[in-house]
């Protein structure tokens, strides 16, 4: 068995200095390696939403794996935050024979192992859309206080 490591990190202020997805790959090449599954290759996505289905970094990974292979990521959410979307990923590693093995989470194919996965992807997205709502919430919060919310002027 070999790995292909995805890992992903959502937008942020401070993009440029994030190093999630160093770490994502530090403890996935770990993992791996406690395994005996040699890497053989590490895609990622910065600063992209997991809501967001154009990831180049994400079908590159689907696109290098074989029956020999095993998508290998730190949790589930860092492929999908979206219930569909983590549906047809998972459906497009089946097809390429592989399987999908995260370091937390859910990771047998059981009807039992099924349910967990796709319940836990619902809270995923359950969760994204909460924080978006807060986020929007005190954005104009501070935009009705005066604050300035971007480098950009307002066009108009």
């Amino acid at each position: 068995m070999e790995a292909v490591i995805y890992a992903r990190y959502s937008p942020r202020r401070n993009a440029a200095d994030c190093e999630s997805i160093e770490t994502q790959v530090e403890l996935c090449r770990s993992h791996a390696e406690a395994l005996g599954w040699p890497v053989a290759g590490v895609y990622t996505d910065e600063a992209m939403s997991g809501a967001e289905e154009d990831r180049p970094g994400l079908w590159e990974a689907v696109d290098a794996l074989g029956p020999d292979r095993v998508l290998l990521v730190y949790r589930r959410d860092r492929l999908a935050r979206d219930v569909y979307l983590e549906e047809v990923i998972h459906r497009a590693v089946a097809q390429k024979g592989a399987k999908v093995h995260a370091l937390h989470g859910q990771n047998g194919d059981s009807p039992e192992d099924t349910v967990v996965r796709q319940v836990l992807a619902a809270f995923s997205e359950y969760e994204r859309k909460v924080t978006a709502a807060r986020t929007r919430i005190a954005m104009r919060r501070h935009q009705a206080n005066g604050r300035k919310m971007s480098s950009k002027p307002p066009y108009g």
